[in-house]
């Protein structure tokens, strides 16, 4: 689907406009090598006061099950449209997505005679949204190069499931005059479209104590750093506030600095490839690696290698994988698949 992409400038207009306050800070293209940063949130310490959060986002605009709920009540056709989605709509994953493919709906309609959808802020800040290169995203070529590693088997099972997705939505949809002349007639709402908002979604979802995954506009331009400093909150009244690390100490930054938060400590480098599509520079380990030991295609069918092979995965639950493990002092590996018995060398379990 056609969609405007509004320039990060203007995004302190559509901020102020929405009640977003913001200190000291703002929405800038980085760049950076040999991976482009894109765009992140730069501190500006001569238009800083230390005593207020950096920025201030109002409860009502954070992106969650909650607000789609809420919205739906007074928005017919995102009410359809999730009436219609059936148990997706239901989780706040699919209910996330069905809103955003809305909105960008609505964003393109406003032109048009008679628009999709109810016009709201999230219609202008789709607007702002760019692209994300996670590996759902990439090119066949590009996957390639995960082969041999879990994530090229994960990959895979996510772009087989988010297509199922798209088609059962396309199904259950298609039978609403809106729908069907909107989205499907002309084939203006595709795959592709689904891929975005998915990757939106993973790359720039929050976990909140009381909203779950949720999705906050301007901070979510803050990039991802091990060692961030600053970190977001939740104040008395619910709103999203961020924080410089230093300000929460009393004291004040004069450095012109990216400002930055933490997506998970707990994550491996390879969720945060599957999720946000880099590795962090600052990230001392791994964690964890799960590899491939047997390319199939390569072996035939006719192979007595591969006969074997097809008679040890049938006496085993796991796949026939290595999982190699930091532990900090040393790298630790299992697998059941290598420690079972075979002809070779007759080793035990």
């Amino acid at each position: 689907m056609y969609r405007e992409f509004l320039s990060s400038d203007a995004l302190p207009a559509w901020a102020s406009f929405n009640n977003i306050n913001f200190n000291g800070i703002r929405v800038e293209y980085v760049g950076g090598e040999p991976v482009d940063s894109g765009l992140a949130v730069k501190l500006q310490p001569s238009k800083l006061d230390s005593s207020r959060p950096l920025l201030r986002v109002p409860r009502h605009l954070i992106l969650c099950q909650d607000m789609v709920d809420a919205h739906a009540k007074t928005d017919m056709h995102l009410r359809e449209a999730l009436a219609a989605a059936g148990p997706l709509a239901m989780t706040p994953r699919g209910a996330i997505i069905i809103f955003l493919i809305m909105k960008i709906t609505n964003a393109v309609s406003l032109s048009e005679p008679k628009s999709v959808g109810v016009k709201c802020a999230w219609t202008e800040y789709v607007k702002f949204l760019p692209s994300v290169s996670v590996p759902t995203c990439w090119s066949e070529q590009e996957r390639e190069l995960l082969k041999g590693t879990s994530l090229y088997v994960a990959v895979s099972a996510k772009l087989a499931a988010l297509d199922a997705e798209f088609h059962a939505f396309k199904l259950a949809t298609q039978n609403i005059a809106w729908c069907r002349k909107v989205w499907w007639d002309e084939k203006r709402l595709t795959f592709l479209d689904w891929l975005d908002c998915d990757a939106w979604l993973r790359s720039r979802v929050l976990q909140l104590p009381d909203l779950g995954l949720s999705m906050i506009p301007f901070l979510d331009f803050c990039n991802h750093r091990s060692f961030p400093n600053s970190f977001y909150d939740l104040d008395d009244e619910g709103n999203i506030i961020l924080i410089h690390s230093l300000c929460a100490l009393g004291q004040s930054s004069q450095v012109i600095e990216e400002i930055t938060i933490n997506y998970g400590e707990e994550k491996s480098a390879s969720e945060m490839v599957f999720s946000y599509g880099f590795v962090d520079l600052d990230r001392p380990t791994a964690s964890w690696m799960a590899l491939d030991l047997k390319d199939h295609e390569s072996l035939g069918d006719d192979s007595s290698t591969m006969v074997f092979v097809r008679a040890k995965q049938r006496l085993l639950d796991s796949a026939p994988t290595l999982l190699l493990i930091d532990m900090g002092t040393s790298v630790e590996w299992t697998s059941d698949y290598i420690w079972w018995a075979n002809s070779d060398c007759g080793s035990p379990l």
